[in-house]
């Protein structure tokens, strides 16, 4: 299998950034609509911070574990396996997912990929996966 290049990595995680901020708006609207000055949105951003965190994890678990992509990885068709090319397994995706939430704090994790002949980031080496063009 192919693996994923860079430019495929960086366009699947900004679509899957946009649709997990747009599904955390849509969620929190009502809430969200009643910010009328920066620091208000500031504020309601702080204050949903652990729901928004939540929200990634479990997006990133559940189509990784389901399905081996994301909505970012199935348009930029590519999907994640672990070391045998298997779809990851539910500690795998979860795993993933807990530490992608590490990678994004400075995109220090993602910058890993830079730097690795498979192209990993800090969540993909701990938790053994590859990222990989998908043929389907």
């Amino acid at each position: 299998m192919q693996i994923a290049s860079l430019k495929k990595r960086i366009i699947s995680f900004i679509i899957d950034e946009i649709f997990i901020d747009f599904i955390f708006i849509f969620t929190y609207f009502q809430e969200f609509s009643k910010a009328q000055t920066p620091l208000q949105m500031q504020m309601f951003f702080s204050n949903n911070l652990l729901e928004f965190i939540l929200m990634q994890i479990i997006y990133q678990a559940f189509f990784i574990y389901m399905y081996g992509k994301t909505l970012g990885k199935y348009l930029t068709k590519t999907k994640c396996v672990d070391y045998e090319f298997n779809k990851p397994n539910l500690s795998t995706s979860l795993k993933r997912s807990l530490l992608r939430i590490i990678s994004e704090f400075f995109c220090i994790g993602f910058m890993f990929a830079f730097f690795t002949k498979k192209r990993q980031t800090f969540h993909d080496l701990i938790s053994k996966t590859l990222v990989v063009d998908d043929k389907n």
